[in-house]
């Protein structure tokens, strides 16, 4: 505990290179701190500018408490950010359905999402998103980490910019250490989120405190020391900020995760244990072999790409109907030429026929499409093969009909004749 104090009377406020030392006395630190002065929690503007902060447009996209699903991120390059998984128990993943949007450059957030563009905000809609090959959403937890690209690099302005991560394994435990939130005030009307900062105590070495979803190979833990949170603001501040940033003094160490509402203990996911996920999706190489079993990449055009092979498939299937139906129609039908048997018909001026029995002849003359069947086949009967030898014996070309003109018997004429004989 006296460590704890120790470290409450040498706080840092860091501006865009996180150097900034700043020495303040044990009370003022119980607050929010602020990058802008001792006075306020308020952070101006270009103070952190690869903060970011992801949302779907579409507002239908809720949790199960019907909250609008946001996320809080990281710059990495001007077109890769990190962030937490968008998928959990309770919320599926609406990417690539829905459009996810990243922005950069914003202190506060209105209830509208609405983007203020003349104070230098931008955003970027998201094309990408890869995550641990192992994810589970039964337990996202573990694996509670994504990295997202965008479709338009970012610009790098005054407040907007990239940054980078710490990957070394160093003692966190021992540095001073804080989050960064978009919470609503706890006074606040117009449920506007402003972006703060949060003070937190990690515990070294990880123990029991940590909670039953602590995995200690990818992740570290911490207790809140803002003893006055609940005056500063909404203590459910966590919501909507899975992803955001852990920085410890001058470097960012890792990102949140939010397993269990905002209870404590904390946990962060550790980026020093993720090298291997990030450098594989940074390069964006998860489909080569050395990075298959690391990593997996859902894509915002999946839903277009699934549609084209079904469509393929389908065509697949069906060309192969038709060849199979055509073959299967090789012998001309008694009762019925095929378009086929019409065209070799045409070229030998012949058609099969089955010709018609004597008026005494008790045979029937109906060819069922069952018998067909059976004369196609190669497993027939002997008397079925006798069968169908007597109908092809039985057919026989013939000349087509000409087109000329039916005889006429010549006594039809007679009247006509004895008409003219009355004008001679």
């Amino acid at each position: 505990m006296a460590k704890t104090k120790e470290r409450r009377s040498k706080q840092t406020v860091f501006r865009k290179e996180f150097a900034f030392p700043l020495t303040v006395n044990g009370f003022s630190v119980l607050f929010v701190r602020s990058a802008a002065s001792q006075n306020s929690n308020e952070i101006q503007r270009g103070t952190y500018p690869s903060m970011v902060f992801i949302y779907y447009p579409d507002d239908s996209v809720v949790d199960q408490n019907g909250v609008r699903v946001t996320r809080a991120g990281t710059l990495l390059k001007p077109n890769w950010l990190i962030t937490s998984s968008l998928e959990t128990d309770d919320v599926p993943l609406a990417f690539p359905k829905k459009t996810l949007i990243a922005r950069l450059g914003s202190i506060s957030i209105d209830k509208n999402f609405t983007i203020n563009e003349d104070e230098g905000e931008q955003e970027s809609e998201v094309i990408q998103i890869i995550r641990p090959h192992n994810f589970s959403a039964i337990e996202w937890w573990y694996s509670d980490i994504s990295l997202l690209k965008t479709l338009i690099p970012f610009n790098k302005t005054e407040t907007v910019g990239t940054t980078s991560i710490m990957a070394e394994k160093l003692k966190v435990a021992e540095k001073e250490c804080f989050i960064l939130v978009y919470a609503m005030r706890a006074s606040n009307l117009t449920q506007d989120r402003i972006l703060m900062e949060i003070p937190v105590d990690i515990v070294s070495p990880p123990s029991n405190t940590c909670g039953s979803r602590f995995r200690e190979s990818t992740m570290i833990c911490a207790q809140d020391i803002d003893e006055k949170k609940n005056v500063s603001y909404d203590p459910n501040f966590c919501v909507g900020n899975g992803g955001g940033p852990l920085i410890c003094e001058k470097d960012i160490y890792g990102l949140q995760t939010y397993s269990d509402g905002c209870k404590e203990p904390y946990l962060y996911q550790l980026f020093t244990l993720w090298s291997s996920f990030i450098s594989c999706g940074i390069q964006d190489i998860c489909n080569e072999k050395q990075c298959e079993a690391v990593c997996t990449v859902i894509h915002k055009d999946s839903e277009y790409r699934m549609m084209l092979n079904e469509v393929k498939t389908e065509t697949t299937a069906m060309s192969a109907k038709y060849i199979e139906s055509d073959d299967s129609s090789e012998e001309p039908s008694p009762e019925g030429p095929t378009a086929t048997t019409v065209k070799q018909d045409e070229a030998a001026t012949t058609v099969p026929t089955v010709a018609i029995p004597a008026a005494d002849s008790s045979l029937d003359t109906e060819v069922t499409a069952e018998s067909q069947s059976t004369e196609a086949s190669t497993t027939k009967s002997d008397k079925d093969n006798g069968r169908r030898s007597n109908v092809e014996a039985q057919q026989q070309p013939i000349k087509k009909k000409s087109a000329a003109s039916p005889l006429v018997p010549f006594s039809m004429y007679l009247p006509m004749f004895a008409w003219m004989l009355c004008f001679v």
